[in-house]
């Protein structure tokens, strides 16, 4: 007699089916990587996470758009979006894709109830302390200027989002340990 697991299938979140996503673009990973840069978040009992493929496949042409969307709950109800953007050294370019990403969403979400996190489980805008979005911008090779620090604040002041550069790797155990 073999004793099989229980298959788990988790639907994603309707806000993400409402913004247009297509289911295929959603999946439960949890790591990604490009460029010699990679974002891990390895849960803990009672989260859940949904990653949208961004790039080419949710958004597709020539529109700047970061590499993926994470969602993220926590067993404690807190939920986050976590947008990742997968860079070789450009830290220019990734916050203009991070910007347009946010200009997306929001013009998306304002239309369906989403932007102030209204509709069912949504994070809505609020500041990140408080759930809400936050960027990571995974580097191979980082190289800051004076114009991405103000473009950084920009960002900041106008979405409520915080971008945080960070070299090569981030792994990260737990949603509720997500800096």
């Amino acid at each position: 007699m073999s004793l099989r697991r229980p298959s788990i299938s988790l639907q994603p979140p309707a806000w993400l089916l409402e913004l247009g996503v297509p289911a295929n673009c959603i999946s439960l990973q949890t790591s990604v990587g490009d460029d010699n840069a990679r974002f891990r978040l390895q849960k803990v009992p009672g989260d859940e996470v949904w990653c949208v493929r961004v790039d080419d496949c949710w958004i597709a042409g020539d529109q700047r758009k970061v590499d993926y969307l994470f969602y993220c709950s926590s067993g404690n109800g807190d939920n986050k979006i976590v947008l990742v953007e997968l860079k070789g050294r450009h830290f220019s370019d990734a916050l203009a894709q991070i910007r347009s990403t946010l200009g997306q969403l929001c013009k998306l979400g304002v239309r369906r109830g989403i932007h102030l996190g209204v509709h069912q489980n949504s994070p809505g805008h609020g500041p990140t302390q408080f759930g809400g979005v936050r960027a990571y911008v995974i580097l191979s090779k980082y190289r800051s200027t004076n114009l991405d620090q103000i473009e950084i604040k920009n960002i900041a002041k106008r979405y409520r989002v915080a971008v945080m550069p960070r070299g090569q790797l981030l792994s990260i155990r737990g949603v509720n340990h997500l800096p």
